[in-house]
């Protein structure tokens, strides 16, 4: 276990919880799902390590 163990390996969204959106909104979402999983950090309270797989 090391250090950059917590970060986000995978992202899903129930596409069912979504507003529905025209193409152009839908190609920003899938854009900022890739920079958020290219380079984050994220550490759950009292966790002891990653990587994490969450779900929206």
């Amino acid at each position: 276990m090391s250090e950059n163990d917590h970060y986000i390996s995978e992202l899903h969204i129930d596409a069912d919880s979504l507003p529905v959106t025209s193409p152009e909104m839908e190609h920003e979402r899938r854009v900022s799902i890739f920079d958020l999983l290219e380079e984050n950090e994220f550490r759950p309270k009292s966790s002891a390590c990653g990587p994490y797989i969450v779900n929206m």
